[in-house]
């Protein structure tokens, strides 16, 4: 009987050394103004029930850190966390701001990056990557030229995401947006892989990248708008009452789409199409607007190509 009381208390021992060592940690920020390598700022707990103030700061230890930054603190990264943390989370519903340094910083996060309501992540000069999906209900935005962001899971805006300065951004699981998506700057946005963009609301993304087999399909009810220079090669497929204008320079290598008659391809004053793909655009279905504003449409593929039958303002071939 001692053997056995004994053989089950070691067992239990060891389950709980187990979930100590490979659960979860989860921290807060606590104080109104922290610094992220400052681990007295933070507290810990295993549980998110008990806490005490923290030994080391997100990241230091491979602990599966799941951080938030609480309402009315601002959480500034002053270093690159060795570790990735589990989830970040910007704030609980009306403040919580996050933000760097000015040095650039690494950061990844391999579960989900959600930014409340009422909160704000300023990316600034992070070289962030996020492997799960990242909900922006708050506001994001982009205040340095410095630093790469990679969001691999799905990206979805319900509150608003601006960025006018010239550093990159990776897409890998696709858009929803819902609210303001103003991604203007002359920054690479690359698309890593086929995914789809909605436009529920007005939005708009410059300077796209698409590798061969990287398609895009657009959905939602508003319009997409492409500015800089964009090089698409993978289809791209406009679905329902989808819509694209095309304000800048774009090269389609590969076809060009849509599954509505009534969907529509706008080439916006001073805009040029390169179209390079052996198939005509919208041979399917949709429209190609290409005579209401001063602009030029060239079909430029290495091959015989079916050009589409419709008024251009300047048609090269």
């Amino acid at each position: 009987m001692n053997r056995i009381s004994t053989s089950l208390s070691v067992l239990l021992g060891l389950l709980l050394f187990t979930q100590l060592s490979f659960g979860q940690t989860y921290y807060r920020s606590n104080a109104t103004t922290v610094n992220w390598a400052t681990a007295a700022s933070w507290q810990s707990s295993i549980d998110s029930s008990s806490w005490v103030t923290a030994t080391d700061y997100p990241g230091q230890s491979a602990n599966n850190a799941r951080v938030l930054i609480q309402n009315g603190h601002t959480v500034t990264l002053n270093v690159a966390p060795t570790n990735s943390i589990q989830n970040l989370t910007v704030g609980t519903g009306t403040s919580g701001a996050y933000t760097t340094d000015n040095t650039n910083r690494t950061i990844n996060v391999s579960g989900k990056l959600v930014v409340a309501s009422g909160g704000s992540m300023n990316l600034n000069r992070s070289v962030i990557t996020v492997t799960g999906s990242t909900f922006v209900n708050g506001s994001m935005t982009d205040g340095n030229d410095n630093g790469t962001n990679t969001f691999n899971g799905l990206f979805t805006v319900n509150g608003s995401f601006s960025s006018a300065n010239t550093s990159a951004f990776n897409f890998g699981g696709g858009i929803i947006n819902n609210g303001t998506f103003n991604k203007s700057g002359t920054g690479l946005t690359t698309f890593t892989a086929t995914q789809t963009i909605t436009a529920n609301a007005a939005t708009t993304i410059s300077t796209i990248s698409t590798a061969s087999g990287n398609n895009l399909t657009i959905n939602g009810t508003n319009t997409l708008t492409i500015a800089g220079t964009n090089t698409l090669v993978g289809n791209v497929a406009l679905n329902g009452t989808a819509n694209i204008t095309n304000n800048g320079t774009t090269t389609v290598t590969g076809t060009l789409d849509a599954n509505n008659a009534s969907s529509t391809w706008l080439q916006a004053a001073s805009s040029t199409l390169n179209y390079r793909n052996a198939t005509r655009p919208f041979a399917t279905n949709g429209i190609l607007n290409a005579s209401s504003n001063s602009n030029t449409v060239t079909y430029d593929g290495e091959a015989n190509q079916d050009i589409l039958a419709v008024a251009y303002s300047t048609l090269n071939i």
